[in-house]
């Protein structure tokens, strides 16, 4: 009775399994670990005299029908077995204790599956033959005495992304010449995955996510596809190993690297999301067929698949995610279709896919395309331009391109890049060994690496930017050491190129021609624009004469600018269907002669550049209406060039504008600021510059504008800033052509605002023909506060004169006299070269225009340069207020003297006018009226007395 309880006892103890619990299942005995997590540990052989040369660790046994997962191979498990050669531990193993196999002396093959994640001190020490070790996951610890005193042989791993931790574990175990990539024999299980009706394909598995393996019911784990023998891949949903199911999650990096076998993967995964990993059939050469249905498709995962001619990818749930050069150097492609669940490409996703023509999009938001090529769905960015689409007009909406986009193209030979873009990408272009020239817009600020590389036929490149973008020492390189560059013509642009990084290989070939934004080819006829080069100034919406553009443009010097039936400045230019207004003519625009004799109108052009025309000889006529700047030697050279018309806005002249030019006259507006130097020399046939009154400031000039001119140049300028010009044309040179000096050409205008006015010149002036009045006053008839006025026909320098018969409004243009007239008795005081204070002089008098008489100011009163006023000597003056003038009815004709009756001391008066012993007024001494004051007045006088 007590023995049978005993033995009760004993078998309950039994099926309660306390930890601890010592069992044997096939020959092997564990060691309860957790009760809870029913784990066990492989502590043995059940028979210590086992002779086996395999053994096989399983990751479950069952006990007491009850499932155990065997997580370790306990301590001394198997150390010094001599017979054992194979041990093959399957997936649930987590733990290889100390000295588990120390001393196999035997052992030549260890597999070790993914669960495992240690192996410790001397486990698998001093066995001298072992040869392979077969890793199927990261181990994350490995003792520095695990292999110690084995023969050094081979490691094996599978090839996922995790392979490379091993190279660290080498070197900790010392006891591996090499590692081998091997999934069949380094994964946890092989699965046999139909391919067809006929036959099976080993697959080769790894589990990358565990499970209860315990359990009745357990989760289903996560596995990845390492390997496989071919010549299909399925991508199948499940796999099933120890009686668990795994989903199939991957197909791990480089699970099929170099595989020649394979020519199909295809399968349609539906359990949770798929990847087909880094250069997972990179260099499958027999690959021809490919629906991977799954949501990423890593780096290179098809590499050099250069048989792959059938590639779908536009079912199920994916891919939404396609990385770098997942399908680069896939020769046979020649079309691609993208569905709307793709999210993202990577960058050279289809690199060297030199057959391919073609992308289709279906129902993306993403990406779109255009005649074959692969645009972001606004169609902002090129994202790629098959390496055998030969269509290479970009739409204008573009300004980016991804790198590579046209990288390895044979069919490019040019191509003019849309305005608008900023930077070339790295590798753009790479390797398009037929490219010959690339036109590059003004917006381009940044080329990045070997944009260029490997351009071997370039002969041009055009960069339309002043300012060179920045660049890098490889973006040209490997390229066609003849290649020539074009830049901007403007003053310095070239040196700046020539010191650029990147920029400095072109430093002793640069073109004459400049670089443009566009050709405009799309002007409808009539049109003098069409085929002509432009940069664009401003994408800034400009409304002119009614009309709406779409910004601004400018004509830029180009090969296309023939003038020789281009007699027009169109007001506008068209770039993809936009108008731009033309407002600006570029440096050296037009300097080339072409065709017949020609005029140009400039109707919306507001500003002309260096050399915009220079040397141009077949000029003859421009008219500027809105012209505001003709700048430096814009027109110089042009020696037909004879009339410049409606220049009415114009603010600056540059130096030698108008340099040799034919014109004959010109009349600067009141709108010019600025005159530069040499504006209007050596124009041989100029015989008058008329400079009009500035209307807010006085007119600047750096240096001599005139000379070289005809030989009866004159030049006129406002007659209140004559002095400021005389002062600064002083020491200008005469030129030999030149009978007169620079200062002798020079006269003045002005325009009055009354009938009469006082005036004064700083130079003789002869106002014959002029249909001026010009009157010197004198004798002065205190009785009657009254002056005479006499009638001059020429004054000297620095004289004042009282000026009558104007017309207001008109100009008056007043030449020197030549010869210098004589001074004679006036009591006007010339301002010619000074203003004065009037109140200041004793005893001073200015003129009021409203009374026509002559005032003594009670306070400060100034007169302006070139004015003039009447002086008297402070006992003549007096207490006098006004002084009026003869001539302007304050006495009548006869009464010479002024005394108030016509008698015979008039007659006196008269003869000693004509002995020019008195002066009296020419007006009220013409008595017989015929414009002259001689003998016969007096006889009309005497005939007027004795009457």
């Amino acid at each position: 009775m007590e023995k049978n309880l005993f033995t009760f006892l004993l078998a309950l103890v039994a099926t309660l399994a306390q930890a601890g619990t010592i069992f044997q299942v096939d020959g092997l005995l564990y060691e309860t670990l957790n009760t809870s997590a029913k784990t066990v540990a492989l502590i043995g052989y059940y028979d210590k005299g086992n002779t086996a040369t395999t053994l096989t660790v399983p990751g479950i046994v069952t006990y007491n029908n009850q499932k155990w997962q065997v997580t370790v191979i306990d301590r001394n498990a198997f150390a010094n077995n001599t017979y054992l050669e194979k041990v093959n531990i399957h997936y649930g193993v987590k733990e290889l204790r100390n000295s588990a196999f120390n001393g196999c002396t035997s052992l030549k093959t260890v597999q070790v599956r993914s669960s495992a994640n240690a192996i410790g001190d001397l486990a698998f020490a001093n066995c001298s033959s072992l040869t392979n070790v077969a890793l199927a996951g990261n181990v994350k610890t490995i003792s520095s005495t695990a292999f110690a005193n084995s023969k050094k042989g081979y490691l094996y791993c599978a090839t996922y992304r995790d392979r490379n931790s091993y190279k660290s574990r080498q070197s900790l175990a010392s006891a591996f010449s090499s590692i081998t990539v091997n999934p069949s024999w380094a994964c946890d299980w092989i699965y046999y995955a139909r391919v067809s009706a006929y036959s099976n394909c080993p697959v080769y598995i790894v589990v990358s996510k565990a499970t209860d393996m315990t359990s009745s019911n357990p989760d289903p784990g996560e596995c990845r596809i390492v390997g496989g023998a071919g010549p299909g891949v399925p991508l199948a949903g499940r796999s099933t190993s120890q009686g668990v199911s795994y989903i199939i999650k991957e197909v791990a990096d480089s699970a099929f690297l170099n595989n020649t076998k394979i020519t199909t993967v295809s399968g349609a995964w539906t359990d949770k999301a798929r990847t087909i990993g880094i250069a997972a059939f990179a260099g499958c050469t027999a690959l021809q067929y490919a629906y991977p249905v799954v949501d990423s498709i890593m780096a290179r995962a098809f590499l050099n698949c250069t048989k792959l001619a059938t590639l779908q990818l536009v079912g199920g749930n994916g891919p939404y995610y396609i990385d770098t050069q997942a399908f680069a150097g896939c020769a046979s492609l020649t079309s691609v279709t993208l569905n709307g669940t793709l999210k993202t490409l990577g960058l050279f996703a289809f690199d060297g896919c030199t057959n391919l023509k073609e992308y289709k999009v279906t129902g993306s938001t993403v990406f779109s395309a255009d005649n074959g090529r692969l645009f972001n769905y606004a169609k902002t960015a090129l994202v790629h331009c098959p390496p055998a689409c030969q269509d290479f007009t970009l739409p204008s909406t573009v300004s980016h391109f991804r790198a590579g986009a046209f990288a390895g193209n044979p069919y490019l030979k040019t191509i003019t890049l849309p305005y608008g873009l900023t930077v070339v990408s790295s590798f753009c272009f790479e390797k398009c060994t037929n490219l010959e020239s690339i036109f590059l817009p003004s917006t381009v600020k940044q080329i990045l690496a070997e944009a260029f590389k490997g351009c071997t036929g370039l002969k041009l490149v055009s960069c339309n930017s002043s300012t060179p973008p920045s660049a890098l020492s490889t973006t040209f390189s490997d390229c066609n050491e003849a290649c020539v560059l074009q830049v901007p013509m403007a003053n310095n642009v070239r040196n700046l190129y020539k010191a650029a990084q990147g920029w400095n290989v072109f430093k002793s070939k640069m073109s004459d021609y400049s670089s443009y934004d566009f050709i405009d080819s799309e002007t409808p006829s009539p049109s003098f624009n069409y085929n002509r080069a432009f940069t664009i100034t401003s994408t800034k919406g400009v409304t002119w004469n009614g009309t709406t553009y779409a910004g601004t443009v400018k004509i830029v010097k180009n090969r296309l600018n023939n003038l020789k039936d281009n007699r027009f400045i169109n007001d506008y230019a068209t770039y993809h269907g936009k108008k731009y207004l033309v407002n600006e003519i570029d440096d050296y625009a037009f300097t080339s002669t072409q065709g017949g004799s020609f005029t140009i109108n400039c109707n919306a052009v507001t500003k002309i550049n260096p050399y915009a025309f220079s040397g141009q000889t077949l000029l003859t006529s421009v008219d500027l209406p809105e012209v505001t700047l003709v700048d430096t030697a814009a027109f110089a050279g042009c020696t037909s060039l004879s009339k410049i018309g409606k220049a009415q806005k114009l603010i600056t002249i540059g130096q030698r504008a108008f340099n040799g030019t034919a014109v004959r006259k010109f009349v600067v507006p009141a709108t010019v600021t600025k005159i530069g130097a040499f504006a209007f020399t050596n124009c041989k046939q100029l015989t008058r510059l008329e400079l009009q009154q500035q209307d807010n400031a006085l007119r600047s000039w750096d240096g001599q504008f005139y000379g070289g001119n005809a030989a009866t140049f004159k030049c006129y300028v406002p007659h209140d800033e004559y002095y400021n010009y005389q002062k600064s044309i002083a020491n200008w040179t005469k030129y030999s052509i030149d009978p007169n000096m620079p200062t002798e050409n020079l006269n003045c205008h002005f325009t009055p605002t009354s009938e009469t006015m006082v005036f004064s010149t700083n130079y003789p002036v002869n106002f014959r023909g002029s249909n001026i009045e010009a009157y010197t006053l004198a004798n002065y008839v205190p009785s009657k506060q009254m002056v005479h006025a006499q009638q001059c026909y020429q004054a000297p320098a620095a004289t004042g004169v009282i000026l009558s018969g104007l017309t207001q409004g008109k100009t008056y243009y007043l030449d020197r006299a030549h010869n210098t007239p004589n001074n004679v008795s006036n009591l006007l005081v010339a301002t010619a070269t000074a203003a004065a204070n009037v109140y200041n002089q004793s005893v001073g008098f200015y003129y009021n225009d409203a009374t026509q008489s002559f005032v003594r100011p009670s306070a400060s009163k100034t007169i302006g340069m070139g004015g003039a006023y009447l002086k008297l000597p402070a006992a003549v003056a007096g207490t006098t207020k006004t002084i009026y003038i003869d001539i302007f009815g304050s006495q009548s004709k006869g009464d010479i003297d002024g005394n108030g009756t016509i008698n015979v001391s008039d007659v006196t008066a008269l003869i000693n006018k004509l002995l020019g012993t008195a002066s009296y007024s020419d007006t009220v001494c013409d008595i017989d009226g015929n414009g002259i004051v001689n003998v016969s007045d007096v006889t009309a006088l005497i005939g007027t007395i004795t009457h």
